[in-house]
């Protein structure tokens, strides 16, 4: 038998050594990926913050950031485990795309412009896409006004008087095991403590968050944008308009072309999506977002 070593038969055994090393190294990482996605908690729905915008906003050079930024700076509440932004462009394809997310569940708010283009003779040229919106996705909103008194009323139901009143932490210590008793974050005693404290957290900071926005509206940095549905006689509070008085800098984040072309973004309004059968509780940090977009862009240089 030729049991010699050669460089033919040394460097034969080496490759196949090789061989194993990769295919045992490949094996390790799957089998770390599996346990990774095993253990790791998926966020649902109600925990993800999704920001629109619609047909002709354009995006100024904070949009590829905020989803991002919002997620660095922990602006939004432990609950929220991911951000996205999506904007949707003037054509048919956008109008597909977004009539899929939102079949689907998906999207928390979405920016809009309430910009009209008249006529020489003031008669209406080309309607807003935002009065557009409310004709082809009727009830896709919530009405605004109904949205904060909804959340005045969450807040009643842990402080007795929401501007008030003192938390009633047992109430919401039982809130927050109800609504995380299968979340793989808390299942030890000290990560359950710990997120009892962060929903304490949470709930001030929604209040304080909540008259914090109350005040952009007495203000006039934030208004109620109304329409009133055809073969209706009451005007719904449809949107917030966000772009008003004082908020120029938002052009930072998203701006609309005005028909001499010059850039503007004062009639651009915040859409606040009907999820609360699949939001919850976690519906009102929209609020939180709000005070974000005063915070970052009033009296700011465009």
């Amino acid at each position: 038998m030729d049991a010699r070593i050669t460089k033919q038969r040394l460097a034969n055994q080496l490759s196949y050594d090789w061989m194993k090393i990769i295919a045992a190294a490949i094996g390790v990482i799957f089998l770390f990926l599996v346990i990774f996605t095993t253990i790791a908690t998926s966020p649902t729905n109600a925990q993800c913050f999704t920001v629109y915008a619609y047909t002709d906003l354009k995006s100024g050079e904070d949009a590829n950031l905020i989803a991002d930024t919002l997620k660095t700076t922990k602006t939004l509440s432990y609950e929220t485990l991911k951000v996205e932004f999506e904007a949707f462009g003037g054509n048919d394809y956008a109008n597909e795309a977004f009539t899929a997310r939102r079949a689907a569940g998906q999207g928390d708010v979405m920016f809009i412009s309430d910009n009209e283009i008249l006529n020489e003779d003031g008669t209406l040229k080309t309607a807003s896409a935002l009065k557009t919106f409310c004709v082809n996705y009727a009830g896709v909103g919530r009405d605004t006004e109904e949205f904060f008194a909804e959340c005045e009323e969450y807040l009643n139901g842990f402080f007795g008087d929401w501007r008030t009143g003192d938390l009633d932490e047992e109430k919401a210590k039982q809130a927050f095991l109800i609504r995380n008793e299968k979340d793989k974050r808390f299942k030890r005693d000290a990560q359950i403590q710990a997120g009892i404290e962060s929903e304490f957290a949470r709930l001030n900071d929604l209040r304080d968050d909540l008259r914090f926005v109350y005040d952009c509206f007495e203000r006039g940095l934030f208004s109620h944008t109304y329409f009133t549905p055809e073969g209706e006689t009451t005007a719904q509070a449809v949107a917030i308009r966000v772009g008003g008085t004082g908020m120029s800098g938002l052009s930072r984040l998203l701006y609309h072309l005005n028909e001499d072309g010059t850039a503007a973004s004062n009639t651009i309004n915040l859409i606040v999506f009907d999820n609360k059968d699949r939001n919850g509780e976690m519906e009102y940090e929209t609020v939180t977002f709000l005070r974000y977009l005063a915070e970052t862009y009033e009296n700011v240089q465009a």
